[in-house]
């Protein structure tokens, strides 16, 4: 008689739940929580007297009055090619404009070829279901997928243009007000 692989949660071999495994990747050295910080604020470069402020690393946590992110939301098709491939150019978010690498502002590196398929998903879960989003998990079958699909890119960066012409941002909705009694 074969025995069945052990279930227990002492179970060497038991995997981590997606949001779990992926906050763990999210919080190790030199990963996600380098820019986007423990809070999903992101920061801001130093300012300089009579210029705006400039974000440095665009946040990931919902802006207020708002359901996630707009980056998260929707099809997770354009956040997983963001991780995997790594993301430059300018964009705005809440205001602040980011990515802009003549005033020395970074470049977000891609993780595709430190992370497996599981650890992608569970990374962009964790994203997509922290910091007040609320989105659907990612599966890693669906990384697989777009992994393959973009394996000709041979690991080039996505400038903010491409991703925007693939994938649109959702229209920006505010959340409905609250009800009177």
């Amino acid at each position: 008689m074969k025995a069945k692989p052990s279930t227990s949660n002492n179970s060497p071999t038991r995997r981590k739940p997606p949001y779990e495994l992926g906050k763990e990747v999210y919080f190790r050295e030199a990963h996600c929580i380098t820019c986007h910080q423990a809070d999903g604020k992101g920061a801001e470069m130093p300012t300089e007297k009579g210029k705006p402020t400039r974000g440095a690393y665009p946040p990931l946590a919902r802006e207020t009055g708002y359901p996630s992110s707009p980056w998260l939301q929707g099809d997770p098709e354009r956040v997983i090619k963001m991780v995997l491939n790594g993301l430059y150019g300018k964009m705005s978010l809440n205001g602040k404009e980011y990515g802009d690498i003549t005033s020395g502002q970074p470049v977000m590196t891609g993780l595709g070829q430190l992370l497996k398929d599981e650890e992608v998903a569970g990374v962009i879960t964790y994203v997509r279901q922290s910091f007040g989003n609320d989105q659907p998990p990612v599966q890693p079958s669906q990384v697989k997928k777009i992994r393959a699909a973009i394996a000709a890119k041979n690991n080039a960066m996505y400038t903010v243009e491409e991703i925007m012409k693939e994938h649109p941002l959702p229209e920006a909705k505010k959340d409905a007000p609250a009800k009177k009694k």
